[in-house]
C-alpha cells in the first residue's frame, strides 16, 4: 500500500514534464514494391528534414542490398559509403553506414538522402526458423511483419553523440503488393487491396504489416488478421478501451488516436509475445489470437500481458527516456501501471498472484523467452 501511493504521485509527477527523444522529424517519401510469396522488398526512397549531424550513423538492416546512397538533389551521382563495425549500441539487426568526406568526423550527411535498395528473405511456411523476434523482418508464406525500430527496414538515423535514434518520421509512401489484400503502415489506416498511397504529418515509427489477412473496424479501432467473429471483438474492444478510460482518468491526460491490433504467427514453433508499437499493438503466436483475450481461462493473463502495452503510451509515447536506463524506467512505469489495472479492471486474483511470485508493486515475466512479454505456448 505504501509503495503504490509512493509511485502513483511520481508516475505522474514524471508524465508532467512531456518529452520526446527527437529533436527533429525527419519525413521518408518514395516507392516500395513487396512480394509476399518470393519474401523481397524493393525500395527507392528520399529521407528529408534529417538534423544537421556530423557524427551519425544511418542504421539499415542487414538484409538489404544497397544499389545506391545519392543526395536527392536531381542529378546527382552515387555516392561513396562506408560501413563502421562500431556500432555497439544497435541491437544487431542492422548495419551501420555513413558518407565518407575529408571533414574532422570523416562524415558527410546531406540535406536529403535517397536510398535505393532491395532486400530478400526466406519465405518460412512451416516454423522452421531457430528463432523469431520483434526486429526480424518475417515473411510467413501470408503475411510480412516488420517492426518500425528494431528491424530498420527503412533507414534510420542514429546520432553517436547523443544516442538518439530518429526513428520517427512523418512519409509519403507508395507501396505495391501484388499478393496482398491488406497493407498496413504505422500511422495510416490499413488499405484493402494491392497498392496504397499512404501520408502522415504525425511522427511514426514504420511498423509495417501487409498480406493476406482481413481488417475489421470496431468503434474506429482495427483488428488486423483476427481470428474473432466481430461480436466477439466488440466485447474486446470495450475491454481495451476501458483500460484507456482507466489511464486516461488517473493521469489527466488524454489516450489520444485509434489503436490497430495485429494477430500474426511467427516463423518459429517456440517463440511468443506482444509489443506496441503506438499506434499499434502485435500480438504474435500460435495460440488463440484476440480470442485468448476473451479466454475464461486464460483471458485474464493475456489482459495483463496487454495492458502493459497499452499503458507504454504515457511511458514511452508521451514520456520517453533517452538515459543508460532509460528502457528500465518505461518498463518499470508500465508494468506498475499494468498491475493496477489487473487489481482494478481484471481480476484482484491475478493481481495477488503477481505480487506473490515478485512482490509488491512488480511483476515478473515468464522465463524461457526472448521477448518481452512472453505468452503461453
Amino acid at each position: 500500500m505504501l509503495l503504490r501511493a509512493f509511485i502513483y504521485p511520481l508516475s505522474l509527477c514524471v508524465l508532467s514534464f512531456v518529452s520526446y527523444s527527437q529533436d527533429t522529424i525527419p519525413h521518408v517519401k518514395g516507392n516500395i514494391t513487396i512480394s509476399i510469396k518470393k519474401g523481397t522488398i524493393d525500395c527507392d526512397l528520399v529521407i528529408s528534414n534529417m538534423p544537421r549531424l556530423q557524427d551519425y550513423y544511418l542504421r539499415l538492416n542487414a538484409g538489404m542490398n544497397i544499389q545506391f546512397i545519392k543526395n536527392a538533389e536531381p542529378g546527382m551521382q552515387p555516392l561513396n559509403y562506408e560501413r563502421s563495425p562500431y556500432d555497439s549500441l544497435s541491437s544487431g539487426e542492422s548495419l551501420a553506414y555513413y558518407i565518407s568526406s575529408w571533414s574532422a568526423s570523416g562524415k558527410y550527411l546531406p540535406r536529403s538522402i535517397r536510398f535505393k535498395y532491395t532486400g530478400m528473405y526466406p519465405v518460412i511456411t512451416d516454423s522452421s526458423s531457430a528463432v523469431d523476434w520483434r526486429g526480424n523482418i518475417a515473411f510467413n508464406g501470408k503475411t510480412l511483419r516488420a517492426d518500425g525500430i528494431q528491424s530498420a527496414w527503412c533507414p534510420i538515423l542514429y546520432d553517436i553523440k547523443t544516442d538518439t535514434r530518429y526513428e520517427n518520421v512523418t512519409y509519403d509512401l507508395d507501396i505495391s503488393c501484388a499478393d496482398c489484400q491488406v497493407i498496413y503502415l504505422n500511422g495510416s489506416e490499413p488499405v484493402s487491396g494491392t497498392r496504397a498511397k499512404l501520408s502522415t504529418k504525425t511522427a511514426q515509427d514504420l511498423t509495417l504489416f501487409a498480406g493476406d489477412y482481413k481488417a475489421t473496424s470496431i468503434n474506429g479501432h482495427y483488428f488486423l488478421n483476427p481470428d474473432a467473429n466481430e461480436k466477439e471483438l466488440t466485447e474486446l474492444e470495450k475491454t481495451l478501451h476501458s483500460f484507456q478510460d482507466y489511464l486516461e482518468k488517473k493521469s489527466g491526460i488524454p489516450y489520444k488516436g485509434k489503436m490497430v491490433y495485429i494477430q500474426t504467427t511467427p516463423v518459429s514453433k517456440n517463440n511468443s509475445w506482444l509489443f506496441v508499437s503506438y499506434p499499434s499493438i502485435v500480438k504474435v503466436g500460435w495460440d488463440a489470437g484476440m480470442k485468448s483475450f476473451l479466454s475464461k481461462t486464460e483471458g485474464p493473463e493475456f489482459l495483463f500481458y496487454m495492458t502493459h502495452e497499452i499503458a507504454h503510451y504515457y511511458f514511452g509515447r508521451i514520456r520517453s527516456f533517452n538515459a543508460e536506463i532509460g528502457d528500465m524506467i518505461s518498463e518499470g512505469f508500465a508494468e506498475f501501471l499494468a498491475l493496477q489495472m489487473t487489481r482494478q479492471l481484471i481480476s484482484k486474483d491475478l493481481y495477488e498472484e503477481k505480487n506473490e511470485i515478485q512482490g509488491p508493486g512488480v511483476a515478473k515475466p515468464e522465463s524461457g523467452t526472448c521477448c518481452r512479454h512472453p505468452l503461453k505456448s
